[in-house]
């Protein structure tokens, strides 16, 4: 049995608006070398979208290799690292020789030649007595010209045809490839794709011609394969029945994917070639939710003002203030009104309709209103910000008023 813990999509270097997640990503990889060791993982594979961009900033890059440093001497016999459609494959691949001395292998694009370099993609995995016990099929996010799929010279159903049978010639390949090295093994393969069972809005961009030729079918995968482990979708889930997962996201990367736990999965491959893998998914820890806000801004002024939270970082949140017409204080007011540590990522305003200006309307009289309310509203319409010294000059005056008004 070999064990395995599958990850991906970390997108390491990605912000939210102006705010980077780098604290995020250190939380969670810390958690991850933790888990690697508590769990007793012979294997971590890593299935592409590694970085968020292909030029990664050096802080991403820090985090990356201090985490590789970590888990070398970790009980982890084995990294396999494949290139996602966010990664620059020449870049991953530029320190191999020096990784491979950590016992990570990196595969960040398919060759322009695939058959004289199928066996960069076989990757064994040897127990302590140096035999192989199982092998890694590290497949990388594949283009589809590197299938011989050419969209212009051909119509829709000969385009899904071939790129179908590209890549289950591909996987086809590479499996037998392994076979002929290593005898009848558990095989695992890798791959960065959409398969059926994704859904608009599970990654941030499409992949081989999905707007036109939807997703590919998990036939596509040699079915002497135990387990695939996907990535690209940005949620976590087995497709279909085959036995090809993806594992989503480690953190949310939007207020989307904050609504659902984070997981990794972990997988115990077992003898025999039938054999189905133990699977196991683990949650990430809430390192930080991302909220989205909508309403007006009396609405949105009471749910900032209540806002808690138990995370070790404070929430990011995304605000849309639904307005009668453009109020130009609106912003720099909710920011006032968000606890200290929070904060205000995305702010848009959304004009109502006429029916949701009429229903919104104020129906609480004005003796229901505190007087801090009362001023907030004259500066609104007015157009007048409201700031720390205006609050603070308004409290003194009405103080002053407090204190001299006449008993009755």
């Amino acid at each position: 049995m070999t064990r395995i813990l599958h990850t991906s999509d970390w997108h390491l270097g990605v912000s939210l608006d102006t705010v980077s997640r780098e604290p995020d990503h250190s939380l969670f990889l810390d958690w991850l070398a933790t888990t690697l060791t508590e769990r007793k993982v012979d294997v971590l594979i890593i299935a592409g979208d590694i970085f968020d961009q292909a030029v990664p900033s050096s802080e991403a890059q820090r985090l990356y290799y201090r985490f590789l440093h970590r888990v070398a001497p970790s009980c982890v016999r084995q990294v396999v690292v494949i290139g996602g459609n966010h990664d620059s494959a020449t870049r991953l691949e530029a320190p191999e020789a020096l990784l491979g001395a950590f016992a990570v292998h990196v595969v960040g694009g398919l060759g322009s030649s695939a058959e004289d370099s199928l066996d960069r993609h076989v990757v064994p995995v040897r127990n302590a007595a140096g035999e192989v016990e199982s092998v890694i099929l590290a497949i990388p996010y594949v283009h589809e010209y590197r299938v011989g799929v050419r969209a212009a010279f051909s119509d829709n159903v000969d385009l899904g045809k071939l790129l179908r049978d590209g890549f289950s010639s591909l996987y086809t390949r590479v499996v037998d490839r392994a076979l002929a090295l290593y005898g009848n093994v558990p095989l695992v393969a890798t791959g960065h794709m959409a398969c059926l069972g994704s859904e608009r809005g599970d990654a941030p961009i499409d992949l081989h011609l999905i707007g036109t030729l939807g997703a590919l079918p998990p036939s596509i995968f040699d079915p002497r394969l135990q387990y695939v482990a996907l990535g690209h979708i940005h949620r976590g889930f087995r497709v279909g029945s085959s036995r090809a997962w993806y594992s989503g996201t480690p953190i949310p990367l939007n207020a989307k994917e904050s609504q659902t736990p984070r997981r990794v999965l972990l997988v115990d491959t077992q003898a025999g070639e039938a054999a189905e893998p133990l699977v196991e998914s683990l949650q990430v820890p809430e390192f930080r939710q991302i909220l989205a806000l909508d309403g007006t801004p009396e609405e949105l002024t009471v749910q900032l003002r209540k806002l808690t939270w138990s995370t070790p970082l404070p929430p990011l949140v995304q605000v849309v203030a639904r307005v009668p017409s453009f109020l130009p204080g609106i912003a720099h007011e909710l920011t006032m009104a968000t606890p200290a540590g929070a904060q205000i990522v995305k702010f848009s305003q959304q004009r109502m309709a006429a029916e949701e200006v009429i229903d919104a309307a104020p129906v609480r009289q004005l003796s229901d209103l505190d007087p801090e309310e009362v001023f907030r509203r004259l500066c609104r319409a007015r157009n007048e910000p409201v700031d720390d010294a205006l609050l603070t000059a308004f409290h003194g005056l009405l103080g002053d008023y407090e204190t001299t008004e006449p008993s009755l």
